[in-house]
């Protein structure tokens, strides 16, 4: 992706695709629910090379299951997907 869509990616109605092939709010959507949960979405990309994507899901563990999860590093757990 070059700068400026990369720039746009979690607005919603952004897409690249063509019109009735997209909506555009994959991205902002799931962006949210991560977020909400204490997570996040990372994306780098290389124009011509590549795109990732970092979806940062928080861990639960069993003394945190009634605790609002929070944002710390230390409640992370990464997986990336290409």
């Amino acid at each position: 992706m070059d700068e400026q869509t990369l720039s746009q990616v979690f607005e919603p109605y952004f897409t690249t695709k063509p019109p009735r092939r997209g909506t555009g709010l994959g991205l902002p959507t799931v962006r949210r629910i991560l977020l909400d949960v204490g997570g996040d979405i990372l994306i780098q990309s290389e124009l011509g090379v590549g795109t990732k994507v970092d979806a940062l899901f928080p861990s639960i563990r069993d003394s945190d299951a009634n605790h609002t999860p929070s944002r710390s590093s230390e409640n992370v757990v990464q997986t990336t997907g290409h």
